[in-house]
């Protein structure tokens, strides 16, 4: 199927933001439309693009952006996670596609991985519009995500982690102190330590960078996506796939969610890790089920 792919620039408080709409050529009359989130850092010109493609190829509208502070967008500092400001980014995306003439959606449903998968699920208990959520090994309870964080650090190198955090924390008045650690795991300490990290690097695109602002820890409020905090009510029917092998987020976090909400989750096991979902063969497994799952709730 021919797309047609349209890159445009939005302003979000006074920030362009780089957003990238998919659609079929041949479109008749309104379509559902899909916002992807991606995960912690990753930019839009890797991996996001072929799912992008794959729903798009399924006759849906798909939308792809770069979080202020990262990849093509504007905003700074570089490098710099901000839950509060991610998500005025979604909510200004969703409301852009929906306004979107030579796209028109009917529905919109929201794709998202890792921390983009928590990101969707906090959207869509506040967001009217969304109608499904698919969410790829979402960040689901932080203390979990923690304890698996230092599971892969020794003991001196979470003290050093710490120490790092409180003087981060502690000259952060000074703006031109940028402190920053690697995202891929390392010898040395990284914000993703799980050994198949190495994979950000093929998931993100030439626009992304394996570095992260140490004030993400600090003033990022990086709670607020977390969904297993949060007691709002949500009656949206949400698609789960969790990465069987998974070292980065804690999956019984993720089995406590679903307890909680398991008249509206359906659950996927994929034998992959966290990062290697992107790839063959398990891409073509969780693509699959999702756009069934969307097809099934917005068509």
């Amino acid at each position: 199927m021919e797309l047609i792919k349209k890159t445009e620039t939005l302003n979000v408080n006074n920030v362009p933001i780089m957003v990238t709409r998919f659609w079929p050529k041949n479109l008749s009359g309104k379509i559902p439309g899909i916002t992807l989130i991606g995960g912690f850092s990753t930019t839009m010109d890797g991996k996001l693009t072929q799912y992008a493609e794959g729903f798009a190829k399924s006759n849906m509208v798909s939308i792809i952006f770069d979080f202020k502070n990262f990849g093509y967008s504007g905003g700074k500092p570089r490098q710099f996670v901000s839950i509060p400001s991610q998500i005025e980014d979604i909510n200004s995306v969703i409301k852009y596609a929906l306004s979107c003439s030579d796209a028109k959606v009917s529905q919109m449903g929201l794709w998202g991985s890792s921390l983009g998968g928590s990101l969707a699920i906090r959207i869509a208990s506040s967001n009217i519009n969304i109608k499904a959520i698919v969410a790829q090994c979402p960040l689901i309870d932080l203390k979990l995500f923690t304890k698996m964080t230092y599971s892969h650090l020794s003991e001196s190198q979470i003290g050093n982690f710490r120490r790092m955090l409180f003087l981060d924390n502690l000259f952060n008045r000074f703006p031109f102190l940028k402190r920053k650690i690697p995202i891929m795991a390392s010898r040395g300490i990284s914000a993703l330590p799980d050994p198949e990290s190495y994979l950000m690097k093929d998931i993100s695109g030439p626009s992304w960078r394996d570095e992260i602002l140490l004030k993400t820890f600090t003033h990022g409020n990086i709670k607020l996506a977390d969904p297993a905090v949060h007691k709002e009510k949500i009656d949206i029917p949400m698609l789960i796939q969790v990465a069987e092998n998974d070292k980065t987020v804690s999956n019984q976090g993720i089995y406590n969610f679903v307890e909680r909400y398991k008249s509206m989750v359906s659950l996927e096991l994929v034998n992959c890790g966290h990062f290697s979902i992107y790839f063959s063969p398990h891409f073509e497994i969780c693509i699959k089920s999702a756009i069934k799952f969307f097809h099934e709730r917005l068509i």
